[in-house]
């Protein structure tokens, strides 16, 4: 997940914690290991996600109102994360 996110692992529990106090995701322990714990989106954690999915859609088309198709294409593809090399982390 830190990883996903692009911050350290030591970030990840108080996020995780924070996100839990507020109902936005369920800790749920792994079946095999119980040093980890699986994080569910709640009801309320999908519902926030989808909101904040609409926003940045409107805010992003705002932004991008003036370029053209074919920029918008362009910024589009200069968006997606660059592969990884094999054993490799970006």
């Amino acid at each position: 997940m830190a990883r996903a996110l692009g911050c350290d692992k030591s970030n990840i529990t108080g996020m995780a914690d924070r996100l839990a106090r507020r109902g936005l995701v369920r800790r749920e322990a792994d079946r095999y290991d119980r040093r980890i714990s699986r994080l569910t989106r709640t009801e309320e954690g999908a519902a926030l996600g989808e909101e904040m999915e609409v926003a940045i859609a409107e805010r992003v088309g705002e932004r991008c109102a003036g370029l053209s198709a074919a920029d918008r294409q362009q910024l589009i593809a200069l968006s997606r994360p660059a592969p990884a090399a094999p054993g490799k982390i970006c």
